[in-house]
């Protein structure tokens, strides 16, 4: 299993202070200092824990939430901060609600959303937040601020109790925070779908907004994924009632975008193979989401070169499974390691440089391309179960256990599935 550095910083840590477990079981709770932390670990890095998957293993192993609570102090309890997201409701065949971007806007485009914020100011733009919200919406709030004191509390994973947290002075984020004549709606943009998020990014918030606007406006949150590739703009609703948090008011949206790519399914089934085009010295593909590795190349393209941490901190993939998506784009020619004196990095190829000038929809369209150029994911073009000869497994490091062959498969029956959506048949 691979071991991050917030693994490493957390396993000393719990070492160090040694009445973690004896103050939890007496109180609900053991709170430790920055100070503390900060000897093994930068405390924003080994704090930061978007999603329940990424929750370093020694924290995992006893059952511990990290939450901050004060500015330089964070509470451990065994508690689970996260709030489940229906990610099978978002992946269903409804179809979404289209939105119009107004014919003057010339710098953002349905083809160019390469951000959480671009995303978030196309959907306001559109009016797609004004929908969603179901108010006539103006931008007041972005940013970071302090938050005033607040309250609330989560039940106990091993004792039939609830553990309190008071919050003061810990800081808050907001993405887009917009008033109406009904109330505030404060948004929170992530790129790609998740099972989960935690509910610091939308409670502390919420609570910190409606002890300042107290009896004058109503505070609502809410979670937009955006999911580059299909377009798709995934709203839900976070509500925080009597202590149960939960996602509601699923709602689907897109752009309505211009008939200008090129590109079909049928386009797709008349490539040609080159096997000089995939391989580069990676393993066969193992990364069954195609479009988070989609989304690791768009982030690649925005800065580079990044550490495999800097590259998976926002994204729900656990860290054995980091090198799969990193060799995805390796294995297509579009990403290279780096080595410094201290880590190894990531940056794009000359060839990635070249593809990440285009728009989403070509990108997707040149990697699919890239994809099907291989010898073996050829036959998956007219076929799903394609018979595969014993030469075309050996010549893709195939041919040894059948419960590999099998996975890798699998993987990329997942990755047709997708260029089949996103690229339908003209």
């Amino acid at each position: 299993m691979s071991t991050s550095k917030n693994d490493l910083a957390w396993e000393q840590i719990l070492e160090e202070v040694i009445s973690v477990e004896k103050e939890i079981d007496k109180k609900g709770y053991c709170d430790i200092d920055s100070e503390v932390i900060k000897k093994y670990r930068e405390p924003r890095l080994a704090c930061k824990i978007d999603y329940r998957q990424n929750t370093p293993q020694p924290l995992q192993k006893e059952k511990l939430s990290v939450l901050a609570i004060k500015n330089g102090c964070y509470r451990l309890a065994r508690t689970d901060p996260f709030v489940d997201v229906n990610e099978k409701q978002c992946r269903g065949s409804r179809s979404p609600d289209y939105f119009l971007l107004p014919p003057h806007i010339k710098a953002l485009t349905p083809q160019n959303i390469s951000s959480e914020s671009k995303a978030l100011d196309a959907a306001f733009i559109s009016g797609m937040l004004d929908d969603v919200a179901e108010d006539r919406l103006s931008p007041v709030l972005r940013g970071r601020e302090f938050c005033k004191r607040i309250t609330f509390s989560l039940p106990d994973k091993e004792i039939d109790r609830f553990v309190d947290y008071q919050i003061e002075k810990v800081q808050v984020e907001v993405d887009g925070g917009y008033e109406g004549k009904a109330g505030i709606h404060l948004f929170e943009a992530k790129s790609g779908l998740s099972n989960n998020m935690n509910l610091r990014q939308l409670l502390y918030p919420q609570l910190h907004y409606e002890e300042l606007f107290k009896k004058q406006k109503h505070v609502k949150a809410y979670v937009m994924f955006y999911e580059q590739g299909r377009g798709y703009f995934h709203f839900y609703r976070f509500r925080s009632e009597h202590g149960n948090f939960r996602f509601s008011d699923y709602r689907r949206c897109a752009l309505e975008e211009e008939a200008s790519l090129n590109c079909s399914w049928n386009d797709l089934r008349v490539v040609r193979v080159d096997p000089d085009k995939t391989g580069h010295g990676a393993p066969f593909p193992q990364a069954d989401r195609i479009d988070k590795v989609f989304a690791l190349f768009l982030k690649l393209s925005e800065r580079e070169p990044l550490t495999k941490e800097e590259l998976f901190s926002t994204y729900n993939i656990v860290p054995r499974q980091y090198d799969y998506y990193l060799n995805a784009l390796r294995w297509m020619g579009l990403a290279e390691d780096v080595s410094d004196s201290k880590e190894i990095k990531y940056r794009l190829t000359s060839e990635g440089t070249r593809v990440a000038k285009k728009t989403e929809k070509e990108i997707l369209c040149e990697m699919a391309k890239i994809v099907f150029s291989n010898d073996l994911c050829n036959l998956f073009v007219l076929n799903s179960d394609p018979e595969i000869p014993k030469a075309v497994k050996n010549r893709n490091g195939l041919g040894g256990s059948n419960n590999t062959f099998c996975r890798r498969m699998q993987t990329i029956r997942s990755w047709r599935k997708y260029f089949q959506e996103v690229f339908p048949r003209k």
